[in-house]
């Protein structure tokens, strides 16, 4: 669990560097999911958000209370996508 946990913490560092180049526009139907990490909201990646817009991705910028819960239950917490 901890693995998959630092694997989602860390998703909104490595979209960036996954993108072939900085102009790289979306297919019909690509998404791109931003989970922000700890002590962090999910208005921490609103200008990656928009740029990822921009190139015609949809976007689900998840948030979750990262600054109101203690790792261990951030951890046991699956978000819904609704």
């Amino acid at each position: 669990m901890r693995k998959l946990t630092a694997l989602l913490t860390s998703l909104a560092l490595v979209i960036p560097t996954s993108l072939p180049n900085a102009a790289a526009r979306a297919q019909p139907g690509d998404c791109a999911v931003l989970l922000h990490g700890l002590a962090r909201s999910s208005a921490s990646l609103l200008v990656m958000e928009e740029a990822l817009e921009g190139l015609g991705y949809q976007v689900v910028n998840l948030d979750y209370p990262s600054t109101e819960a203690p790792i261990d239950e951030l951890a046991a917490a699956r978000p819904r996508i609704s």
